[in-house]
């Protein structure tokens, strides 16, 4: 798979609002999934989410 850049805009900032409301998560980890979901990832690996857990297309994975 080649590799996305995601910068910082308004597009990842207002998705990034989106999600830290709806998954009751804080704004930092938000900027995360929302940077993977725009780099169409289809895994997060994290020590910081809840594991199993889906955003759209994106799983997250804690290795712990």
């Amino acid at each position: 798979m080649p590799l996305c850049e995601i910068y910082p805009d308004a597009r990842l900032f207002s998705k990034a609002l989106s999600f830290a409301n709806d998954l009751k998560i804080s704004f930092y980890d938000a900027l995360i999934v929302a940077a993977a979901v725009l780099a169409e990832c289809d895994i997060l690996w994290t020590e910081d989410l809840q594991h199993g857990r889906r955003v759209g297309d994106l799983v997250i994975r804690n290795l712990f």
